[in-house]
């Protein structure tokens, strides 16, 4: 099975031109950044390797999208009221025309060169899956430094290859190492072979967050490889906000415990991991928990205190969008 699946995922010698330059672009979104919204279309259009498509995912319910403004900024809209980041990700990869589908956040700023180096990346038909390096765009405010301190998106300046077997700590379990959703591109065909991403989880769900770490970690079980690629950078605009970075620190706390019982679910042969992991984990929260009690973390404690909330949440959430989607047929 992995055998078959790793092989729907490489082109052939007719499509290995195409995957060259052929990269659809999605952005999806939600309709509360409007303007941020724009500012990413913007940097889609200074491209040095222009993209095969731009879509933007309208996911909200009552849509407040600009549609004059996107189509002006060289994208097309698609209508997805069903709320989810997951949803909306599956559908936009189901419409694509490209041989691989590159997402980026409508929060964030891709670089001049993001799209060439993802295309490249590509190049090398072993490579299902591409991520680049995220940094703050923002990061003079405290909202950003608080958050690069506990979930920074930022994996560094070295390239990396990744598989199932490597030898890395709770790899293949909970796969961070790979980077984040805001910056990631797969093959088309990987993704069908996938179908898509999980709707029950991550951001317009119970659980908000997780979305991308379920996509890698059963990319990694299926036998697939994925590249991290530094140069392909985006700049990511962190919440200025204090009541949105603590609706964002229980959403990443519900993420841990929710992917933890996923896992368990869903994975048999990982059960045992998935539970050391998470002692692992909440033995590592409280320690940092007693270490800002004594002044010896920079983080406030309220923050901490919120994120654990997010773990006793995350395995109820999850159940919850289980049940929510159960009717949900992918549109694959």
């Amino acid at each position: 099975m992995v055998r078959d699946l790793a092989a729907m995922s490489r082109p052939t010698r007719t499509t290995r031109a195409a995957a060259k330059s052929s990269v659809t672009v999605v952005v999806c979104t939600a309709g509360q950044r409007p303007a941020d919204l724009l500012r990413c279309l913007a940097s889609l259009q200074c491209q040095t390797v222009p993209a095969a498509e731009i879509l933007v995912v309208d996911n909200s319910r009552h849509s407040i999208v600009d549609a004059d403004a996107v189509t002006a900024l060289g994208a097309r809209v698609i209508r997805q009221p069903r709320g989810g980041l997951d949803v909306a990700r599956t559908v936009a990869a189901a419409a694509a025309t490209g041989t691989a589908v590159a997402y980026i956040d409508d929060d964030c700023e891709a670089a001049p060169d993001w799209l060439a180096n993802v295309t490249c990346a590509f190049a090398d038909e072993a490579v299902a899956c591409v991520t680049g390096r995220v940094v703050a765009a923002n990061a003079s405010l405290i909202t950003a430094t608080w958050f690069e301190a506990r979930f920074s998106f930022d994996r560094g300046p070295t390239p990396i290859r990744f598989h199932r077997t490597d030898n890395r700590p709770w790899f293949p379990l909970y796969p961070s190492h790979l980077g984040s959703g805001c910056n990631l591109a797969v093959r088309r065909e990987t993704l069908r072979a996938l179908d898509g991403f999980d709707a029950a989880i991550d951001m317009g769900t119970a659980v908000a967050g997780g979305g991308d770490l379920d996509f890698f970690a059963r990319l990694l079980d299926n036998g697939f490889t994925a590249a991290y690629v530094p140069t392909a950078m985006v700049r990511h605009h962190h919440r200025a906000r204090r009541r949105s970075l603590v609706k964002q620190f229980f959403g990443y706390g519900a993420t841990v415990t929710a992917l933890c019982l996923k896992s368990a679910l869903t994975r048999p042969g990982l059960r045992r991991e998935a539970l050391r992991f998470l002692r692992h984990y909440l033995k590592w929260e409280t320690a940092r928990m007693a270490a800002r009690v004594r002044r010896r973390d920079s983080l406030p404690l309220y923050l901490l205190l919120v994120e654990m909330c997010g773990h006793l949440w995350g395995p109820v959430g999850y159940l919850l969008g289980r049940l929510r989607t159960r009717g949900y047929r992918s549109p694959w």
